[in-house]
């Protein structure tokens, strides 16, 4: 009800949820909801970067992709090289 149909389907309103938190609570409803954003944003990552390299891992351990990329590091026994193909990735 705060932004119509029409303004949120337009190419005006790019940012729907910060122009409605400037409408009901002003700038200092923009400056939160764009917190949330930044947060939910950096947690998705976050959740990526610890997921993908373990997927990669196993599948390179059971022989599903390239061999090299079940190799673990001598000291501190990580999977560097799934991790470094995660990291590649999302850049």
């Amino acid at each position: 009800y705060v932004i119509p149909i029409a303004g949120i389907a337009g190419p005006r309103t790019p940012l729907v949820a910060a122009d409605t938190m400037l409408a009901l609570f002003g700038r200092g409803g923009v400056v939160l909801v764009s917190i949330f954003v930044m947060i939910s944003s950096f947690s998705s990552l976050n959740g990526s970067m610890l997921a993908s390299p373990r997927v990669f891992f196993a599948m390179a351990d059971d022989g599903l992709f390239f061999e090299r990329i079940a190799r673990v590091h001598p000291r501190f026994g990580t999977p560097y090289v799934a991790i470094l193909v995660a990291a590649g990735i999302i850049v």
